[in-house]
């Protein structure tokens, strides 16, 4: 039951936050975050010799965090487009995350196993003392979103009015973007690093075409991340051998399909 009730409300949480990647068209966030932490896994296990949960956890937001202060730097310095910095940084990282993964095969290969888990995600994986800590960050975070869902809403739609009435707003975006970092480092055991937006995104896009307001678009998009994660759990739980990122990802893929044939002329966001 702990396993369900966890993971579950963690989707519901990714849902609401990954909704503002969307309005904020940077889509690609998520991936360039989970990607950063391919070699921070490997990075934890070199080190320390061992597949502890906790130095994983640490070197991957240690690594997120470095992803998202090079891309804020990119952004600033370089006059490219949001998607090819984030092309660049996410290539970049998962380059030396590859590095990294043959020097692992030749000097730890006994520390191999088990570490293909961050490509796809497994449940059976997770400890119930890490359960325990993805329940209490999500309670966290959706506390936490309560007080910034006024100004990440200002801040989505009408960028220049929330500069000019909100004095705080660098607050705000980093405070976003902390607990965004967070977020997609706890996704690694339930998606893994591969299929990590499609948590944050496909809820949004399933959704937006049925809600007339935010609050609509809330739920619905909670929802449906929420059904599909309980879905991908239920099938992976009893079947081991299949991992529960894709299980997760196919049911939001069919959910998104089958958005797109109901035809609805009148609902708009």
């Amino acid at each position: 039951m702990l396993i369900y009730f966890s993971l579950t409300l963690f989707a519901l949480v990714a849902a609401l936050y990954g909704n503002f990647c969307v309005f904020q068209k940077q889509g690609l966030i998520a991936d360039v975050l989970g990607h950063s932490v391919f070699p921070a896994v490997i990075v934890s296990v070199l080190l320390t010799n061992s597949k502890s949960y906790f130095y994983m956890m640490l070197f991957s937001f240690i690594f997120s965090f470095l992803s998202f202060s090079i891309l804020n730097y990119l952004k600033k310095n370089i006059l490219l487009d949001k998607d090819s910095i984030m092309a660049i940084v996410l290539s970049g990282f998962f380059g030396l995350g590859t590095l990294l993964m043959s020097v692992l095969k030749k000097n730890s290969s006994n520390l191999l196993s088990g570490v293909s888990d961050i490509f796809y995600g497994n449940v059976s994986a997770i400890s119930s003392g890490d359960l325990r800590f993805i329940l209490f960050f999500s309670l966290l975070s959706l506390f936490l979103y309560y007080f910034l869902r006024r100004y990440l809403i200002f801040s989505s739609f009408d960028s220049t009015f929330f500069r000019f009435k909100f004095n705080i707003f660098r607050i705000v975006d980093f405070i976003f973007y902390f607990i965004l970092t967070f977020l997609v480092t706890l996704s690694i055991n339930l998606v893994g690093i591969v299929l990590t937006s499609g948590l944050f995104i496909i809820p949004c896009l399933v959704s937006y075409k049925f809600s007339n307001n935010y609050t609509q678009l809330e739920l619905l998009s909670s929802s449906t991340a929420v059904f599909s994660c309980f879905i991908g759990i239920l099938i992976s739980s009893n079947f081991n051998s299949v991992p529960t990122g894709p299980l997760i990802v196919i049911s939001l893929g069919i959910l998104f399909f089958a958005s797109r044939l109901i035809n609805i002329n009148t609902v708009k966001l």
